[in-house]
């Protein structure tokens, strides 16, 4: 929320005020939290907090915000455990942080652009890094390969990057990035379009595997992925659910709420061996869990099945982490 990083509880009961463990003051910021090694980190316009799981602060790097800060910005862990986080500055696409301590590991300058936004960073299962730059004409999506080892004295290396085109608004441009298992990259853009990008051809024609129109507005709302390869992206309006071929799997219309995060998914199997997803959004007046359930035989519709209310809108991602094996113990 504005400025406030609450825990919550699982579904058991009807408001954000009584589902909250804790609360703690947190940089202003409409990006989402990002959790490793019983830490979590969050970015805002006024810097990056590192928080223990029980809410005691560990440590914080502070930034001036301003024009050039990035609020909608989430930070990214590695598989390594290096922190990424948005740039600052009009050239800084990313920086690597210390997630022990803050420190600044290197950065990417981006060659093309004085950037008026840049998205969260993506990480593939290499360590290869992409992020999201554009300005008021033009977007590109960068490859960039850490340095090894990373420290500032060395630089990372450009692998490759793509032009996205024109962002349709200046401030919202583009989503953040998500990549798949194998290797396929997805952004969305202002005008509803979501791109299925394939990170591991060597030939740039062929990069673009599809495009999806959803005709919503999902520039603001990163996808997310779920366990058997489907897309999910938030719109203002509707969720979408997309294969991985392109196609259409369910979507779900909000009844009366404008959504503001990015999905967070829980995966489960049903009885037939069935992968269903349960999608966690937040919205304008609370936080929304909504299930998919199997009708015929590869066929699936939306069920809201819980909202807490809040009275403050939820714009961060939800980020769901269990806190034990027992199926109803988790936040």
């Amino acid at each position: 929320t504005n400025g406030r990083l609450l825990p919550i509880w699982g579904a058991k009961y009807t408001t954000l005020v009584e589902k909250a463990r804790w609360t703690i003051a947190s940089p202003s910021s409409w990006g989402s939290p990002a959790f490793f090694d019983d830490t979590i980190y969050v970015q805002g316009d006024n810097g990056v907090s590192a928080v223990s799981r029980n809410g005691v602060e560990l440590w914080s790097v502070d930034w001036a915000s301003g024009p050039t800060a990035i609020p909608v910005a989430s930070p990214t862990v590695a598989p390594d455990g290096t922190l990424y986080v948005a740039g600052r500055a009009g050239t800084r696409a990313v920086e690597a942080l210390d997630p022990q301590t803050g420190g600044s590991l290197w950065s990417f300058d981006h060659p093309d652009l004085d950037a008026v936004r840049h998205s969260s960073a993506a990480v593939d299962r290499d360590g290869v890094v992409y992020v999201v730059a554009w300005d008021s004409s033009s977007g590109y999506l960068y490859a960039v390969r850490p340095p090894d080892p990373p420290q500032q004295e060395q630089e990372p290396e450009l692998l490759w990057q793509l032009d996205l085109g024109a962002p349709g608004h200046p401030y919202s441009g583009f989503t953040d990035a998500a990549i798949s298992g194998d290797g396929t990259l997805y952004v969305g853009n202002f005008d509803g379009t979501l791109l299925a990008i394939d990170t591991t051809t060597q030939e740039p024609a062929d990069r673009v595997r599809w495009t999806f129109e959803t005709s919503d507005f999902i520039a603001r709302y990163s996808p997310s992925i779920g366990a058997d390869g489907t897309v999910f992206v938030s719109g203002r309006r509707n969720l979408h659910a997309i294969r991985p071929d392109g196609t259409e799997k369910w979507s779900y219309e909000y009844p009366s709420d404008s959504v503001y995060s990015s999905p967070a998914l829980e995966a489960s199997v049903t009885a037939d061996g069935r992968i269903v997803h349960t999608v966690y959004v937040g919205s304008g007046s609370g936080l929304h869990a909504v299930r998919e359930q199997p009708t015929s035989p590869g066929e699936f519709e939306p069920v809201e099945i819980w909202t807490a209310w809040s009275d403050e809108a939820v714009i961060s991602s939800p980020c769901l982490l269990y806190t034990s094996d027992a199926a109803d113990d988790r936040t």
